[in-house]
């Protein structure tokens, strides 16, 4: 199943543009905390996106959200080095763990009322062609998953 198929399964999806960034450890100066300028920027990217794209929030209900990154290959590489890494997985930074927590901490309040709503996650790193770097973001409610298996059930039992 390609990103095409997989759009038509979710109620939401939107793309975050460029290259994934992870949350970052707060920072401490004064005896005080603060967020990291790279993470304050990236969560407005992160809220921009959905806003473009949506402008539903979406209040208690249960959620399934699945997050792509998607990352180019080093560009000093050979050919034939990269032709065998594109064979596997890019296994890179940042953590991919790190990318989830970005993006949902800057979903809080605007795309749902709390992260807390997340009931399935799922995240996962592919290779993007050269200039496709991004994270596209899926989001499905409990209903709309019902709604889904009710209808691709249905069509399903007919093959």
């Amino acid at each position: 199943m390609d990103a095409d198929d997989r759009e038509e399964l979710y109620m939401i999806f939107f793309t975050v543009p460029g290259k994934a960034v992870g949350k970052g450890r707060p920072r401490f100066a004064n005896g005080h905390a603060y967020t990291p300028e790279t993470t304050k920027e990236y969560e407005d990217l992160v809220r921009a996106a959905f806003l473009e794209e949506h402008g539903r929030k979406i209040e208690d209900e249960a959620l399934f959200v699945q997050i792509s990154v998607y990352t180019e290959p080093p560009k000093s590489i050979s050919k034939k080095k990269r032709e065998e890494l594109l064979k596997g997985y890019p296994m890179k930074k940042p953590d991919l763990d790190n990318v989830a927590k970005i993006i949902l901490d800057a979903l809080n309040g605007v795309a749902w009322k709390d992260d807390t709503q997340v009931v399935d996650l799922r995240v996962n790193r592919n290779w993007a062609t050269e200039g496709s770097e991004s994270v596209i973001v899926y989001i499905n409610t409990a209903s709309d998953i019902k709604e889904m298996f009710a209808k691709y059930g249905k069509e399903n039992e007919n093959e």
